[in-house]
């Protein structure tokens, strides 16, 4: 385990004087709420380092869960994709060091909301979960800072290509870490991780061979390609950090034994071990942000193998192209 990591007598990190603010919640139930849920997060505090968090903000349905996360950033959006968001940490660096602010939709926390739903173990296992993700990505985050500082910005790469590596690097890395830091609180994340993995890894096929029969523009192509990929290794960082946090090999779970005769699992093994490479040099702190980046190039040789060659020529421009 690595140095920072906290034990379960461990004094929490939780600042309980954080403001939480309610979006869309009556005022005469909103005190009680955020009692509890400053309960929770004590408790959570306890084994993750969530000095960092600065805020909480609830929300009742989609418009007020917009409202909650413009209100802390409004460049943030919603998650309108394939995974619909009921959660969201925003992380920034302020003066050197970290804020983070979490924000929570109706649905993560029903046992607070719904009287009946408080004595569900499930629903409450599953708010657990939810909430202690959140908590893992403002662990990782701090982890990573401590060790790397202040990282590139996206806008500094300047071929489309090397800005989806670091799109797909740093998202990669944090759901990853997150489900790493997390996965033992709460509700068992592991069929829900393996589903969509498993149902990514089926539909990419026909979504990357009809991006073969569209006549798009090179870069159009690479957005959708590579969009397309990149959520398949975001999904699978949330399996293999679950992975992580059980200390679990690939061949002793279940999503190895559905891949076993699937193109993705060559992938899907080195993907492993990019993430294994990458934590034992993050705990020696001796880790080089190129080495994170090992996880966005992954995907040019997934690219590879459906045809695609991206190339980027002297001028920073990217194109491209799939072999019939």
């Amino acid at each position: 385990m690595l140095e920072n990591s906290y034990t379960d007598d461990h004094p929490s990190t939780f600042n309980r004087d954080i403001p939480i603010t309610c979006v869309n919640i009556d005022d005469d139930k909103s005190d009680d709420i955020c009692a509890s849920l400053r309960m929770i997060f004590e408790e959570v505090g306890r084994t993750l380092n969530i000095k960092s968090l600065k805020g909480i903000s609830i929300a009742i349905g989609d418009e007020g869960y917009r409202k909650a996360i413009d209100l802390i950033d409004s460049s943030r959006q919603v998650s309108n994709g394939e995974v619909i968001g009921c959660a969201l940490t925003i992380t920034n660096i302020i003066e050197g060091g970290l804020e983070s602010y979490i924000v929570l939709k109706d649905v993560s926390i029903v046992p607070l909301l719904v009287e009946e739903a408080a004595k569900d173990g499930e629903q409450v296992a599953f708010m657990l979960q939810v909430i202690a993700h959140e908590c893992g990505h403002i662990h990782g985050d701090d982890l990573f800072h401590e060790v790397m500082g202040d990282i590139p910005k996206i806008e500094e790469y300047k071929s489309h290509y090397s800005a989806f590596v670091f799109d797909i690097s740093i998202v990669g890395w944090s759901e990853f870490s997150a489900c790493f830091f997390s996965a033992h609180i709460g509700q068992c994340s592991e069929q829900s991780f393996r589903d969509i993995v498993e149902s990514k890894v089926e539909s990419i096929v026909d979504d990357l061979e009809s991006f073969k029969l569209m006549r798009l523009e090179p870069v159009d192509l690479l957005i959708s390609v590579y969009k397309n990929i990149g959520n398949l290794i975001k999904f699978s960082s949330y399996y293999i950090g679950w992975m992580f946090n059980n200390e679990l090999k690939p061949e002793k779970t279940k999503l190895y034994e559905s891949l076993k005769n699937s193109w993705f699992l060559s992938y899907f093994l080195e993907l492993d071990s990019i993430y294994e490479d990458i934590l034992s040099k993050l705990s020696n702190k001796q880790l080089e942000f190129d080495e994170i980046l090992e996880i966005g190039h992954l995907s040019k040789r997934i690219a590879e193998h459906f045809g695609f060659t991206t190339t980027v020529d002297r001028n920073n421009r990217t194109g491209i192209f799939f072999n019939n």
